[in-house]
């Protein structure tokens, strides 16, 4: 009986072993399948924030703005992360609202800062013109990510810290539980950049702000001459009076304004205009952000009639700048072209028009002289009597006698003077004494 005994003991210390291995197993498992669970859980929230972000893109890819916080508890389709803790969604405050525009944007006010394993977030990596943000509070159920807002400038600047899962003592939204712990948030951003691009504001790289203009006309000697320079897909300049140079109120505020500068003179008697100002004047020696030769306006200008001795190309080195102060440079060849001998007229009508009253003399080569020729009169007699090729016009102070001559002017002065092509001239007075020359006149 004893051994008997001793066998029913020794099989009872055995079940109790069996089971204490086998509730040992059982913890043992449940403590290996819980990262499995959690990790899981992750994973579904990613999705559900992925799900999220695409809804914000589709939304600003049709209102050219981001939804506002409203708008998104009803544009998302769970607003709530696995845990149940309420997705929390930032917009930049430049893209929310009804005046805002994506596609016009380059830059924002909101900074991710990507603290990593440093809790302190001394050496953070920084990204910068964040456009939205959407954070969980994760498997603790205690949010520990801050937006923090500086309301102190007119526009609110935006700083989001994020941490490496599980880095230690985190805890920097004090709102709700404030309790310093491994960090468990789950945080997606965007960029402007990358938001532009999903939303398809351009078939271009976002950052396409440039001088759209490819090249400039040629100019002739004494003819008009008009040139504009077009920027564009930039951030552009507020239209108000405010930092255009002059401090000139504007008047067109239907078209993008940028601001313009240059490094380069311009031929005689031709100037740069913006806005209507003329600031054809010292050449900066520079065009960047220090520079106060900036102007601002919808094109850059250029304008006047080419004189003598501005013959030849001439080369312009011409900026832009949008308002995020990006610059865009680009280089314009202007050339001048010599009176082409081809397009002259046969020969030319000239009027008197010295600025005084008296009556004057003139001759042209081979012909009678011509007396008591009055003000704004026609010298050569309603084209009976014309300066023609090889010919020169002489003009005396005595209004009846050629025989001694003040001035002259010949054919090819005339030529020069012909800036409208219409063979019309006048023989005026340009101011010292006895000092005559040719400009071009509509003919009558």
């Amino acid at each position: 009986m004893e051994f008997c005994n001793n066998k029913k003991g020794l099989a009872l210390i055995f079940i109790a072993a069996l089971i204490l291995v086998a509730g040992l197993l059982i913890v043992l498992g449940f403590s290996m399948l819980r990262p499995d669970v959690e990790q899981e859980k992750r994973l579904e929230t990613k999705e559900i924030i992925d799900k999220a972000s695409d809804a914000v893109i589709g939304f600003a890819s049709i209102n050219d703005r981001l939804p506002n916080e409203n708008e998104f508890e009803t544009l998302v389709r769970n607003s709530d992360d696995v845990w149940g803790n309420e997705l929390v969604y930032w917009a930049d405050d430049n893209l929310d609202d009804l005046t805002s525009s994506v596609c016009g944007r380059s830059t924002t006010d909101t900074l991710v800062q990507d603290c990593s394993s440093d809790e302190t977030c001394a050496a953070a990596e920084d990204i910068p013109n964040v456009a939205f943000a959407i954070i969980s509070g994760g498997e603790n159920l205690n949010r520990q990510t801050l937006v923090d807002v500086d309301t102190s400038s007119a526009t609110a600047s935006a700083t989001i810290q994020t941490y490496q899962q599980d880095l230690t003592g985190i805890d920097d939204y004090a709102t709700g539980l404030n309790r310093a712990e491994p960090y468990k948030d789950l945080v997606a951003w965007m960029t402007i950049r990358e938001l532009k691009e999903k939303a398809g504001c351009s078939s271009n790289p976002a950052d396409d702000f440039m001088i759209i203009t490819n090249s400039i006309p040629y100019g002739n000697i004494n003819k008009s001459y008009t040139a504009s320079i077009f920027a564009e897909n930039g951030l552009p300049w507020p239209d108000e009076g405010a930092g255009q140079g002059a401090g000139a109120e504007l008047t067109d505020t239907t078209e993008p304004d940028y601001k313009w500068c240059t490094t380069s003179s311009l031929p005689l008697n031709l100037s740069f205009e913006c806005n209507g100002i003329d600031f054809t004047g010292p050449v900066p020696a520079a065009c960047d952000l220090a520079s106060a030769d900036w102007q601002q306006c919808t094109s850059l200008n250029i304008s006047g009639m080419p004189i003598l001795g501005s013959e030849g190309t001439h080369i312009l080195s011409i900026f832009s700048m949008e308002d995020d102060d990006k610059i865009r440079m680009k280089v314009f060849p202007l050339s001048i072209l010599s009176p082409n001998p081809l397009n002259i007229c046969p020969s030319y009508r000239l009027w008197k028009n010295t600025g005084n009253n008296d009556r004057d003399a003139y001759e042209i080569t081979g012909d009678s002289c011509i007396t008591d020729v009055d003000e704004d009169t026609e010298i050569t007699t309603s084209g009976l009597i014309t300066l023609s090729p090889g010919e020169t016009i002489f003009q005396n102070n005595q209004q009846n006698n050629c025989n001694t001559p003040n001035s002259s002017a010949t054919f090819l002065d005339a030529v020069l003077a012909d800036g409208n092509e219409d063979c019309c001239i006048d023989y005026t007075d340009s101011g010292p004494p006895d000092y005559y020359y040719l400009v071009d006149r509509t003919c009558p």
